[in-house]
Parts: C-alpha cells; sequence; structure tokens
C-alpha cells in the first residue's frame, strides 16, 4: 500500500500501524496528534481493525473446518488461497482425500493444478480432488 496525502503530511499502513512522514519525506516517529482525526489516518485504522478482524475469522473458520471434519470444496481452497491472511491459516494444515488416501500439510492450492501438499515421507504431491478433508489431529 502507498502513501496517502493526510494535510502537509503523508499517511501508510505499514505492518498493522500506521506510519507518518513529513512533506520532505521524512519518515516522523509517531503520527501528529493534529492528524488524529484526518479522514486518511481514520481510514487506515479501521482498515487495519479490519484486516485484523479478518485474520481472526480466516483461523476461526479452519478451525471449525478441523473440529468437525468438514468436507471442503478444493474450489472454495482455490478462491481464498491468494489473501494473505486465509493463506496464513491454511498454510501447513493437514488435509486429506475424501477416501483419505493421501494426507500431507497444505503447501499451495492452484485451481489448474490443484492442492500442492508435503506427504508424510516428505515427498510434494498434487491431488484433484473436488473435496478435501480437514481431519482434527485425533483422527490422524
Amino acid at each position: 500500500m502507498g502513501w496517502v496525502p493526510a494535510g502537509d503530511y503523508e499517511v501508510a499502513l505499514e505492518a498493522g500501524k500506521v506510519v507518518c512522514r513529513n512533506g520532505t519525506g521524512r519518515r516522523l516517529k509517531t503520527v501528529p496528534a493534529k492528524l488524529k482525526d484526518d479522514p486518511a489516518v481514520v481510514g487506515l485504522r479501521q482498515l487495519t481493525e479490519w484486516l485484523e478482524r479478518h485474520e481472526r475469522q480466516c483461523l476461526t473458520d479452519v478451525e471449525q473446518w478441523m473440529v468437525r471434519s468438514l468436507p471442503v470444496p478444493t474450489a472454495v481452497l482455490a478462491r481464498v488461497w491468494p489473501d494473505p491472511a486465509w493463506q496464513a491459516a491454511l498454510r501447513d494444515v493437514v488435509v486429506t482425500g475424501v477416501d483419505g488416501g493421501v494426507a500431507g500439510f497444505l503447501r499451495d492450492v492452484d485451481s489448474e493444478r490443484g492442492l500442492g501438499l508435503v506427504d508424510l515421507d516428505g515427498d510434494t504431491v498434487r491431488i484433484t480432488p473436488d473435496v478435501v478433508s480437514v481431519p482434527h489431529p485425533v483422527l490422524l
């Protein structure tokens, strides 16, 4: 994300925090108090809050899939994989095909090539089922 004008300053979002620089491009240690209510700063803070909620929701959804051993369509995984929050929640989750024949740690999802897994032998394999399961660790 780039810098957004806010009065005589520019603000940006960096590592989940609003940062500020002056008109000459010098980075400031803190956001000036007079920018506290600036629409750009308020918008970035709201975006930060939304991103945090989104990350928590992604983790909650993946946890529910695991706890309930719910089947998950591969198309859903392919659709959400580009999102960094979903990718962080899904990476290295154990998935299996519906038949349970192949199990591995999820490392990649591609709508054309299928799921990239690291199997129990440490080999990278690709599977292309329509639906996968995220089994609870007790069931492994």
